[in-house]
């Protein structure tokens, strides 16, 4: 069902780069302590395990939707490895989204309770 979308999540994208190991630095700076420390040599407690690779933690803020969440289920699956750690401080979907646009568009009408009515 998702081969034929035409839309790629920028996280997807962000994600690729990160498996790839192929993320430019300037963009993302903490990978260069990442590659460091698995110069120096793992972690006891990561020694016994046969990945080659360590985990991706991909930690959003603000929200993530479906759409995003199964995106980089698909491309782990894909990648036929279980490295990606998904976590967001919410789902957001697309009622959430209007709310909060309206919300940030008429800020005082919706403190006054006014008749712009947000979706239910």
């Amino acid at each position: 069902m998702y081969d034929i979308l035409r839309c790629v999540p920028a996280i997807e994208t962000i994600a690729k780069g990160a498996l790839g190991g192929n993320l430019d630095d300037k963009a993302f700076p903490y990978l260069d302590d990442a590659r460091e420390a698995k110069e120096k040599g793992v972690a006891k407690w990561h020694q016994d395990r046969n990945e080659d690779e360590g985990r991706v933690i991909i930690a959003i803020l603000g929200g993530i939707t479906h759409y995003e969440i199964c995106s980089l289920q698909n491309l782990d699956r894909a990648a036929g490895t279980q490295r990606l750690v998904i976590g967001s401080t919410q789902v957001v979907n697309a009622r959430d989204y209007v709310n909060t646009m309206v919300a940030e568009c008429y800020p005082d009408e919706v403190k006054k309770g006014s008749k712009k009515k947000l979706l239910t």
